[in-house]
């Protein structure tokens, strides 16, 4: 059997203050998936604008010694069709029909655009798991949270929803249920090298957390995800009759059916079967991407 082949469209700026970080840890922890094949990475809009977040993933893969994995600039807002990255995502589908699998940690504006290209775009594809949406309102203990991913590109999170029965999306509801504390993520990870280039990278974000939403630690929003793609029976697949519409995906709400009301997409929305498992899934996955031999500046 050959290796998964995979792109990773993300909103990437680990290492920006006051920015997200798990863009960036949810690629390094699928560098350490021996069966997976990183084709390339789509850099989108939505954590920062397109360039910065393509500059900056430019200076994480030659921080880690990964020049050799390609790199495409996305579309630069809602709408915008005409990129790089979507031309690269038509191709790599058409080269591997039927096996490229997508992982979306950021706006979906690029997939549209990579359907304009190949009118069966989203069909061709193997599988696609999204990062973004919510099935409630993500109150914490000091201020709510805007949705920042499908709300961004509304209108292309309701096209690619709608075409690609099944997608698996990993709500922000669900990823909050597991908190990483700053405590244990020091002591996990500051035995290696890689684990104090990342903690180097989050620490702000701890502190960040904390002090706009009260947050005591990091959820792990788009390393749920990969996680997910990569260890699927670590998760519940709860499979969903959604209705949905721009109205609802400007504030990335996912709404479901009611009893008799029809849909318009099938969504699978996986649930953490288990806290422990779920951390060891990460802690062990960051050891694996760089266990043989070190590359970091």
């Amino acid at each position: 059997m050959g290796k998964r082949k995979l792109v990773l469209v993300f909103d990437n700026t680990m290492g920006i203050p006051h920015c997200d970080v798990d863009d960036g840890l949810a690629f390094l922890y699928l560098l350490g998936r021996e069966e997976i094949e990183i084709l390339g990475l789509v850099a989108c809009f939505g954590n920062s604008s397109t360039e910065q977040v393509y500059r900056n993933t430019e200076k994480l893969l030659a921080e880690i010694g990964r020049r050799d994995i390609p790199l495409f600039r996305g579309g630069e807002s809602a709408g915008d069709y005409e990129s790089e990255g979507a031309e690269a995502l038509s191709f790599l589908a058409k080269k591997h029909e039927g096996e490229l699998e997508i992982l979306a940690t950021g706006c979906l504006t690029d997939l549209c655009a990579a359907s304009e290209r190949k009118k069966d775009f989203f069909r061709s594809l193997s599988s696609l798991t999204i990062m973004g949406g919510i099935t409630e309102e993500l109150i914490f203990r000091k201020k709510k949270m805007e949705e920042l991913n499908l709300s961004v590109d509304y209108e292309a999170s309701l096209r690619t929803l709608c075409s690609f029965p099944g997608a698996a999306v990993l709500t922000g509801n669900q990823c909050r249920k597991v908190i990483f504390p700053l405590k244990e993520f020091q002591e996990r990870l500051s035995s290696s090298e890689l684990g104090r280039y990342i903690l180097k990278k989050s620490l702000h974000w701890f502190i960040d957390n904390e002090e706009i939403y009260g947050i005591p630690g990091f959820i792990n929003w788009d390393v749920t995800a990969a996680i997910y793609l990569a260890r699927p029976e670590l998760f519940f697949d709860h499979r969903a009759s959604c209705r949905l519409c721009g109205e609802d995906l400007k504030h990335g709400f996912l709404r479901r059916t009611s009893p008799g009301e029809s849909g318009n997409a099938v969504l699978k929305l996986p649930e953490i079967r288990e806290d422990g498992a779920f951390r060891e899934a990460f802690y062990s996955g960051i050891s694996a991407s760089f266990s043989e031999k070190s590359v970091l500046d």
